[in-house]
């Protein structure tokens, strides 16, 4: 998962001051909770929220939020 987030960086579809294993844990942290924790489903509903959700508040090209 990582080097997806470094190569969103490199193509810039991230901004470059991204910490790249900082993002990888917060994406992933949310998946394996919901898996081994709570029990609530892993849908593409969830995906999409959990990306979304991440991704609303810094754009990734210096836009204000």
């Amino acid at each position: 998962m990582l080097h997806l987030v470094e190569r969103g960086i490199s193509r810039g579809d991230l901004s470059p001051d991204v910490d790249a294993e900082m993002l990888t844990d917060l994406l992933l942290g949310p998946i394996y909770y919901r898996f081994f924790l709570s029990g609530s489903p892993l849908d593409e509903g969830f995906g999409v929220r959990l990306v979304s959700t991440l991704f609303s508040r810094r754009p990734a090209h210096g836009g204000t939020p």
